[in-house]
């Protein structure tokens, strides 16, 4: 809607002789503009805003001249009261009420196209209406109703209706002065309908308790002389306010200073109406009065008054539009489908008509590299901008310099990210060869002197490998389930019986008889597997050289249970010791001896359950 009223202002279809030899010349510059030196660009631009200016100057004078006829047919009244009161039986009434029907009609249509609130419109709309109503009332009391009756005197009343609502809505209007143009007005200020309707209604019962106009020769001779009473003043009083209120708005809200100091321009009307005014209360026979009544100068007083505060630039216009455009910050302009440009501010750079109607559809990077380019399609052509891109292209390649130090920075936090993790790594193995030489440490200190005690003394030599052959199963069997703990934390039982299986067979090398059983699966803390590991070779380790069997039970049903029966042994070191290990993690061990065989019981617990 709004962008529909700005281009009716410009006026996009241009006078048949715009094609001139000057035009065209614009024309065809204009449509070359990218290739133009900045002397041909200069002297094109400054064409153009001849053309601009001098549209801009036709379409003030346009609305001047609709002033001027409006005024014209008001000042008409007068002469043709003058020329009916000459002729007889002929009334006036009817030809006044044309000439400001027209005037009235003139003014709307002009208030319409200019404002940019539709709101604003639908108020100054309704102020035509009141006026056109007060004319209409006015007619027929005068032509068509009884004079002096009480349907004439009702008439009369009525006067003050469309006055008392129409100035409401003048200061209603003025409300939307800088605001967006969807605002709607506050509810609170519909309260001020309240004292209008209690002032109507006390005029419109005048008679039946005189405050608003009194009768000294009786009601039935209300037409032959009367005095203003509370009422009266208080509705001349409504006006003023209200008057005086619209100008402190107007005032308060403009933004310019130089359009300030036009404030007197909307009070010469309100000057006029109170000369009127004092003239038709101290001589209402007089030859002003007589000419124009005064309905028709409040007919009158109203929309000038309105109309003033906008060619005054108080009210804000559509009139102004070469002013924007001027002061305007954003460069851009108004382009008809033709290509002809008929707005454009100080900042708007030469394009084609084929630019703009790309930028409708998407961004145009102009010759500069550094300005962007947006169009809009409205009623009758385009409405173009254009757009800085400089700061952001500078923003850009800061980004881009920030990028690429990031990705040195990446690479460099990757590369000690990796290091870190080679360095973890190689800890890690460090604890863990750590962790396997603590726990082997006896078996291989015994192993090399082993070794050693064979290079000095070659008796029972395979006696010795053999035992060499318990403790080195062992540093492997217990190694390799410390590496496979630190993986996962969880072993499967079936780990634990090979360790078991081949520290069995290489006690079968070394003589003596050895007999291993595994029942169920299962999985158990790592932890705890070479718990059991150990106590086995610390016990094996201890009887070798006193027990002829070994028999090992592993059985995982509910718990993990290890049963071992020595032959020939009653008791051992270091069982002591395995116990508190076992209790410490939540186990039990036990042992018992019974005709020259101990028996020994350790139970651990599984990670849920074992199976049979």
């Amino acid at each position: 809607m709004v962008r529909n009223k700005l281009v009716s202002v410009v006026g996009v279809n241009p006078p048949a002789d715009i094609a001139s030899g000057r035009i065209a010349e614009v024309r065809s510059r204009s449509m070359s503009c990218n290739c133009m030196t900045r002397t041909s660009q200069q002297e094109c631009r400054g064409i153009l805003e001849l053309q601009v200016e001098e549209r801009y100057l036709r379409k003030i004078k346009k609305t001047i001249f609709l002033d001027w006829v409006c005024i014209f047919l008001i000042i008409m009244s007068g002469p043709v009261r003058v020329l009916f009161n000459v002729i007889p039986g002929y009334s006036c009434n009817i030809i006044i009420f044309l000439l400001y029907t027209s005037a009235l009609f003139i003014w709307i249509s002009q208030v319409k196209r200019r404002l940019l609130q539709n709101e604003e419109c639908k108020f100054l709309s309704g102020v035509a209406a009141l006026m056109l109503f007060l004319m209409a009332v006015r007619t027929i009391k005068f032509d068509f109703l009884p004079s002096g009756s009480v349907y004439a005197r009702y008439a009369w009343y009525l006067y003050y209706v469309p006055q008392t609502l129409a100035v409401l809505w003048m200061f209603f209007a003025v409300l939307y002065i800088g605001k967006p143009y969807h605002y709607q007005l506050e509810r609170k200020w519909r309260i001020l309908y309240i004292p209008a309707f209690i002032l109507i209604g006390g005029i419109m019962t005048n008679d039946f308790h005189q405050l608003a106009f009194r009768f000294p020769d009786g009601i039935q001779n209300w037409g032959m002389e009367y005095t203003r009473g509370l009422l009266y003043i208080l509705a001349i009083g409504w006006i003023v306010i209200f008057c005086a209120m619209i100008l402190v708005i107007t005032f308060s809200r403009c933004a310019f200073s130089q359009n300030r100091r036009k404030i007197w321009i909307p009070m010469i009307p309100l000057g006029i109406g109170g000369v009127y005014t004092i003239i038709y209360i101290l001589s209402p026979k007089g030859l002003f009065p007589s000419l124009y009544k005064m309905a028709e100068v409040i007919c009158f007083i109203f929309p000038a008054f309105m109309e003033c505060l906008i060619l005054a630039r108080l009210l804000p216009s559509n009139d102004s539009y070469m002013d924007l455009w001027q002061v305007s910050s954003v460069g851009g302009g108004l382009m008809d489908f033709e290509g002809n440009i008929f707005y454009s501010s100080e900042k708007c750079l030469p394009v084609k008509k084929e630019q703009i109607i790309t930028a409708k559809r998407k961004t145009v990077l102009l010759s500069d590299e550094q300005t962007i380019l947006r169009s809009h399609e409205v009623s009758g052509g385009w409405g173009f901008w254009y757009k800085d891109i400089s700061d952001i292209l500078k923003l850009n390649r800061n980004l881009e310099d920030v990028g690429d130090v990031l990705v040195e920075e990446n690479a460099m936090l990757e590369g000690a990210i990796r290091l870190s993790e080679k360095k973890i790594k190689v800890e890690e193995k460090n604890q863990l060869y750590n962790e396997i030489a603590r726990e082997v440490s006896p078996q291989l200190k015994e192993l090399n002197e082993l070794l050693d005690s064979l290079e000095q003394n070659n008796q029972d030599i395979r006696e010795k490998l053999c035992y060499g052959g318990v403790l080195n199963v062992y540093i492997k069997r217990c190694s390799n389930l410390l590496i496979m703990s630190r993986q996962s934390g969880v072993l499967n039982v079936g780990e634990l019986w090979l360790a078991l299986s081949e520290s069995l067979e290489y006690m079968r090398l070394y003589g003596i008889k050895a007999y291993g059983e595994k029942k169920g699966e299962g999985f158990l803390y790592g932890k705890d597997a070479i718990l059991v590991y150990e106590s086995f070779e610390k016990i094996i380790e201890s009887v070798l050289q006193k027990t002829r069997a070994v028999m090992v039970l592993l059985d995982m049903k509910d718990v993990l249970s290890i049963k071992i029966e020595l032959d020939r042994v009653k008791s051992t070191r270091n069982l002591l010791e395995i116990q508190k290990k076992f209790e410490k993690c939540n186990g039990t061990f036990e042992t018992f001896s019974e005709e020259d065989t101990l028996y020994i019981r350790g139970t651990l617990p599984l990670l849920g359950g074992g199976v049979s």
